[in-house]
């Protein structure tokens, strides 16, 4: 298909809903964020999340814990944990290496929570599910280790204001062909929200974060899974789900 602003040629997921390159939208969506039309010359189009903390990780620690990995720029954090840009040196391809706070080691629920995204992530190999390489544990440090995904969140896109219908409906669709895999697969994710969806460069949109992932098959219930107690983000959850939390 061709790009109706810039005329070049791209491969669309849906001929019937894109008419725009998924790089002409998000570079404008980009531009509106900064208050410039267009970026300047040299400048990465795709700026670093700003940071809520990280005092626990930083790349020269990172650099000592993953000596096979060059460690690149930080490309999120939040209270649990950080998210950075890494090249594994073996197959010289960049991945994203998610730590979590080892203050929370030794947190049942925490630990729970960790290996439930790892394996709910593994199970699910889908073009729109960010994919997992690898998880474990080092110097008390978890670790998850994930496709790179180049590009931004949803919640930054939207932020940003303008987007593009054409992708709003594509990126729609997109999720919803991820999560009904998910389900056949018996997994439910549990937090669906714009914050976990990454939208890349080329208009391609991949859902993360299985922290709150449920496997259905799974046996081992405790506190997340608990019949009582509601899990999500409020702001995004259902009504029925709020409609009469405690």
């Amino acid at each position: 298909m061709k790009c109706k602003k810039c005329g070049s040629e791209f491969l669309s997921p849906n001929e019937a809903l894109i008419a725009i390159c998924g790089n002409c939208v998000m570079q404008k969506a980009v531009a509106d964020e900064l208050g410039r039309t267009v970026p300047m010359e040299g400048e990465p189009r795709f700026a670093e999340k700003k940071s809520k903390r990280v005092e626990f990780a930083d790349g020269a620690q990172l650099q000592e814990l993953f000596p096979d990995f060059e460690i690149g720029e930080r490309l999120g954090a939040g209270g649990m944990g950080a998210v950075f840009k890494a090249k594994q040196k073996s197959l010289d391809r960049w991945v994203a290496i998610k730590i979590l706070d080892p203050d929370l080691k030794g947190d049942p629920e925490f630990e729970e929570r960790f290996e439930r995204e790892a394996k709910a992530m593994a199970m699910l190999n889908h073009p729109n599910i960010v994919g997992i390489h690898d998880f474990g544990v080092r110097r008390n440090f978890h670790f998850l280790i994930m496709e790179y995904v180049d590009g931004r969140d949803l919640q930054q896109l939207i932020k940003a204001g303008r987007m593009e219908p054409e992708l709003a409906f594509s990126i729609i669709h997109q999720i919803c062909e991820a999560l009904h895999f998910a389900h056949n697969k018996n997994v439910v994710h549990r937090d669906v929200k714009p914050g976990n969806i990454l939208v890349d460069r080329d208009g391609v949109a991949k859902i993360g974060d299985f922290g709150l992932a449920r496997i259905l098959h799974q046996e081992n219930d405790i506190s997340l899974t608990a019949g009582k107690v509601g899990m999500g983000t409020p702001a995004y959850m259902a009504p029925e789900q709020l409609a009469d939390a405690k």
